[in-house]
């Protein structure tokens, strides 16, 4: 996957991202100065991935294996 200024991601740096969004309650942006990139990456790999649902909001998401709204 493509990282910024033409960077790629590695594997363990996909697999330390989709952790995050899949068992933390950090924001998007928060995970992207975490892992040094840029917040549309995370945004890139989540909907990649399908982790978190958003459904139009930008502080709520669902993940659609759990099917509980979370709220930020």
């Amino acid at each position: 996957m493509r990282r910024a200024q033409g960077r790629f991601f590695s594997v363990q740096e996909i697999e330390r991202i989709k952790y995050l969004l899949g068992t933390t309650e950090l924001t998007l942006q928060e995970i992207a100065t975490r892992m040094d990139c840029a917040k549309s990456s995370i945004v890139a790999i989540n909907q990649n991935f399908q982790i978190r649902e958003y459904r139009g909001r930008r502080r709520s998401w669902v993940r659609p294996n759990e099917g509980v709204l979370q709220t930020n």
